[in-house]
């Protein structure tokens, strides 16, 4: 496993240190979310062995871990499936359990604020508005 360490990401703003040590994989997966949700695309990637399609909102920490807010629009297994504006579909993703593989347009789903889940004990660096 490489080594935790201070890494840097490039963005539209240039280079940027993330504000916490993360291993350089995390780091290429923080800064593929952060396009995400700048430009509202989706994300497509593995997360706990299983293949996902999200809308990420949010970005940020959560004790020192990169983790993203996002509303799933797939996901396998599909069991007991909820219907899309089902606050139920929200997730929380550990960066560090998410294989992002790529970005796409597409539709773009969110729900109310309200119908969000909290952001307590978090520290946000990046939100869709």
């Amino acid at each position: 496993m490489p080594s935790r360490q201070a890494v840097q990401e490039v963005s539209d703003k240039g280079v940027q240190t993330l504000p916490h040590p993360v291993d350089p994989d995390v780091a290429k997966t923080y800064a593929l979310v952060r396009h995400a949700i700048q430009k509202r695309e989706q994300l497509l990637g593995f997360h706990e062995g299983h293949w996902v399609t999200v809308c990420p909102h949010v970005l940020g920490w959560r004790a020192g871990e990169p983790v993203a807010l996002c509303y799933e629009l797939f996901g396998e297994p599909q069991v007991a499936r909820e219907p899309l504006g089902s606050p139920r579909l929200w997730r929380w993703i550990r960066l560090a359990d998410f294989r992002a593989i790529t970005t796409r347009t597409g539709f773009w789903f969110s729900t109310p604020r309200q119908l969000r889940p909290t952001l307590e004990d978090f520290e946000m660096e990046l939100e869709v508005v």
